[in-house]
Order: structure tokens, then sequence, then C-alpha cells
């Protein structure tokens, strides 16, 4: 669960990087403009990688009849809050792993869709 939250991660550190360097007066933050930018690809990034990873993991835990994935995938999501804790990120932790669940949340209706019973 912890390398999960990686790659959402690395698209927001710069972002972050660069706010807080204009905030404690070492550079100037040109970017305003591009907080929601980074937001909506921080969101969409977190919802890919969870869909092919947690789908994986999200099939296998419901073939063993362990139907508490919404737990895995909420954690799975909302690790990258982990990387950035130093940034007080706990709002970070709970959207990530609503995107997350979501996401999991989507492909389990997806798949129990196609099954037809008698």
């Amino acid at each position: 669960m912890a390398l999960a939250g990686i790659l959402p991660f690395v698209v927001l550190y710069i972002q972050i990087w660069d706010i807080l360097c204009a905030i404690w007066g070492h550079g100037i933050c040109i970017f305003y403009n591009s907080v929601l930018i980074i937001l909506f690809f921080v969101l969409i990034t977190t919802s890919l990688v969870f869909v092919v990873r947690d789908a994986v993991m999200t099939y296998f835990q419901l073939a063993a009849e362990d139907h508490e994935w919404w737990w895995r995938s909420f954690f799975c999501g909302g690790f990258m809050g982990f990387y950035i804790f130093g940034y007080s990120s706990y709002g970070i932790f709970l959207l990530l792993g609503t995107v997350g669940f979501h996401a999991s949340l989507l492909f389990v209706l997806f798949q129990y869709a196609s099954i037809k019973c008698d």
C-alpha cells in the first residue's frame, strides 16, 4: 500500500515545492493559475493508478470471499498523504482515499453488472 501513493505524489511534488519556496521567501510562485490543474492531474492519476492496481487486488479479495475490499482501496488511495505528511496532508489522505474507493467501487459495480442470476 505504501508504494501505491508514489506516482500521485510525484505529480504533486513540484507544485508543493514551488508554493512552499514562495511562502518561505526563497522564490516567487508564478504558478497560481496551475494549482487547480495540478489538483485535477492528481485526481486523474490517482484514479488511473488505483483502477489498474486495485482492480487486480479487489478481484483477488472478492474471489477469496473477503468482502472488505473498500478498506484496502481507501488506504491505497490515501497513502499518498503519508508522503506529504510534513505538509499537514490529512485532507489529501481523505481526498485521495475517497478517489481510490470510488475507483474500486466502479470496478466492482462493473464486474457484478455482467453476472446473470437465474
